[in-house]
């Protein structure tokens, strides 16, 4: 069930930056995946949560409530992430899943106000095997393929059948739930944060 409590704040770049919100309690700021907003990848986590905490859904620039912006360069992201927690005034645990691991662990670093990090599943090249490497490749390549013929729904599953990311089970239960068809939106917005983060190491 979606909420009618919306939380926004503004980045430093001028971006609104929006986040659903549930429960009460201490605030806890969940951050999606790349695929993601902070409906679609917190919906099944949130209601054993909210009991406990006031969760505040964020959803990244690009999706659901928070304006797009050309910019989507990693550190854009995590100055959003602060923006949205230093905008809540008090003392705030963040959550981060898959590429939003990252943002949280980024945001942590400077935002005064996070109490405690929970960095679920980062992506950290460092320590995957070659093999693995090149099945990440390969499945990126027919993704942005399939994403190039407007099949979005296709080029998210590729991402996740293709590649060490995700087990068969976990494929089969997100296509039973429509994961993938819901994840379709997002494409868009996926490869042009894939692609400016990309810009960012090689710039780095």
């Amino acid at each position: 069930m979606i909420t009618d409590r919306i939380h926004r704040a503004v980045s430093a770049d001028g971006t609104e930056i929006a986040g659903r919100v549930h429960g009460q309690g201490p605030p806890l700021v969940l951050v999606h995946g790349r695929l993601e907003d902070g409906e679609l990848s917190w919906n099944a986590l949130r209601p054993l949560l909210t009991d406990r905490f006031t969760c505040y859904a964020l959803s990244t620039r690009g999706r659901d409530l928070s304006a797009d912006h050309p910019d989507l360069s990693p550190g854009r992201l995590v100055e959003d992430v602060v923006a949205f927690v230093d905008s809540l005034g008090e003392p705030v645990g963040l959550v981060g899943h898959s590429s939003g691991a990252g943002l949280v662990l980024g945001a942590a670093a400077e935002a005064t106000s996070v109490v405690g990090v929970a960095a679920y599943e980062p992506v950290v090249p460092a320590v995957i095997s070659e093999d693995d490497v090149a099945r990440v490749q390969a499945a990126m390549v027919r993704h942005a393929e399939a994403a190039a013929e407007g099949r979005y729904a296709d080029a998210a599953r590729i991402l996740f059948d293709e590649s060490p990311i995700a087990t068969d089970d976990e494929v089969a239960a997100m296509t039973a739930l429509g994961h993938f068809d819901a994840m379709a939106r997002y494409v868009p917005v996926s490869l042009r944060e894939l692609e400016q983060a990309a810009t960012s190491v090689r710039d780095a």
